[in-house]
């Protein structure tokens, strides 16, 4: 799962959307512009105006498969639908794998992290 976030979703979709160049690349303004840029060459233009209008799109194709979600920022400042935490919660707890507690340890700790 990837999270970011922008200003304005449907400016910078249509940014994203714009071929992309060594400039484009050099002119990001974070790791989410670099990843979004070779994503969105994937959507159609109705993929890009539902994105926007906050509906789900979903990218599926030979060796890849996407599910992008746009939400609006009044939407979670009230806090994501108990709907959308128990099913991200029921995916990640049925992908079977037992993590490393050492490395569970130092994310943690990593993401715990604040200023003294």
């Amino acid at each position: 799962m990837l999270v970011g976030s922008v200003r304005n979703a449907e400016k910078e979709i249509t940014k994203w959307s714009s071929a992309i160049t060594d400039y484009s690349i050099i002119d990001s303004d974070s790791y989410f512009d670099w990843i979004m840029g070779p994503i969105s060459t994937l959507m159609t233009e109705t993929d890009k105006f539902a994105a926007g209008s906050g509906r789900e799109v979903r990218l599926v194709g030979e060796g890849h498969k996407w599910r992008l979600k746009v939400h609006d920022r009044s939407t979670l400042s009230k806090g994501l639908p108990e709907a959308f935490d128990s099913s991200v919660k029921n995916r990640v707890e049925t992908l079977g794998f037992e993590a490393d507690p050492e490395l569970l340890d130092k994310l943690d700790e990593t993401l715990s992290w604040s200023y003294p």
